[in-house]
Parts: structure tokens; C-alpha cells; sequence
């Protein structure tokens, strides 16, 4: 690749990365339905190493629908993309507690506290094991961003904002 284009290719990923970090409200790292540590659904991999870097470790593993997909992981952060160095970001999950909306909400969160700050919110228990609050349709094509809530502690234990595959 020439220099030329490999800094029009650079400054393109970085304007790209710029204008997500901008459209996210003051002291947010999570916009509920649109964004979890900078990341979008449906950026592509040069857009997600502009905002946070090279991964510290990249894993391929193997899925039922989409064959593969890789796990880029960044501290308790994880962004998981489909279709290879090409792909796009489908799924963005952390159990940091560093993430959180403008309003606080985040890992460690009550259920009773992010109940009252997040519109929308519907929350159910899964096989009697464990509880997610969501908001969203799980329909294919659809973004969705649930919180898993500890079965004892009541508090928000984990963080997936994603597509609906199937």
C-alpha cells in the first residue's frame, strides 16, 4: 500500500473514531442502544483499534450461525467481530466497572437504581438461574442492551450491547 493511501486510510479511521467519541454524551462510556466504551455495532475493526487501541489479545471462536468470529479483548472489555479483518463489530461486552451512562449506570448498579435511570427497561429470570434486564427486541436485525443481574447481590454484574443474529 503506498504512503499515500495508508494516511488517507489512517486519517479516515481516526476522523471515523473522532466522530463516535463526539456523538457520546459528556462522561459516558455507555449510551444505551448505541454505544459501550466508544464502540458501535457495525464498526469495523480499524475503527474500534483507532478508538482503543490494539487488542491485547484476539481470539477466533467458533459459532453456529456465522461459522467464526473474533473476540478482541481489551482489559474487561470484550468486542466481538464477525466476518474477519473485514468484518464488523456485532457485540460489545464488559464487566468493568468503569463503563457507565452519563446518569452512573453501570457494573455494580442495583436493580432497583437502574430500574429508575434506564427507559424501557424490561427485566425477566431465565431458567430460574439468572435475571437480564433489557432494552430493546431480541428480533433479528435489532440492537439490543441487556444488563445480567447477580442472583444474590441484585446489582448489575455485566454489560452486552449487540445485534440480534437470529
Amino acid at each position: 500500500m503506498s504512503t499515500t493511501r495508508r494516511t488517507t486510510v489512517v486519517t479516515l479511521a481516526a476522523l471515523t473514531a473522532a466522530g463516535a467519541l463526539a456523538a457520546t454524551p459528556a462522561g459516558a462510556d455507555l449510551v444505551v442502544q448505541q454505544s459501550l466504551a466508544g464502540i458501535s455495532p457495525g464498526m469495523t475493526r480499524a475503527q474500534v483499534e483507532a478508538v482503543l487501541g490494539a487488542p491485547q489479545k484476539v481470539t477466533t471462536r467458533p459459532d453456529d450461525i456465522m461459522g467464526s468470529y473474533d473476540e478482541l479483548r481489551y482489559g474487561l472489555t470484550k468486542v466481538s467481530i464477525s466476518g474477519g479483518e473485514e468484518g464488523s463489530v456485532f457485540s460489545i461486552s464488559t464487566t468493568s466497572k468503569k463503563q457507565r451512562t452519563s446518569s452512573g449506570v453501570g457494573v455494580g448498579t442495583t436493580e432497583k437504581t437502574l430500574r429508575r435511570k434506564v427507559k424501557g427497561l424490561r427485566c425477566s429470570t431465565y431458567a430460574g438461574r439468572f435475571r437480564i434486564c433489557m432494552v430493546g427486541r431480541l428480533t433479528p436485525g435489532q440492537t439490543v442492551t441487556d444488563f445480567r443481574i447477580g442472583k444474590t447481590s441484585k446489582k448489575v454484574v455485566s454489560i452486552q450491547l449487540g445485534l440480534v443474529i437470529d
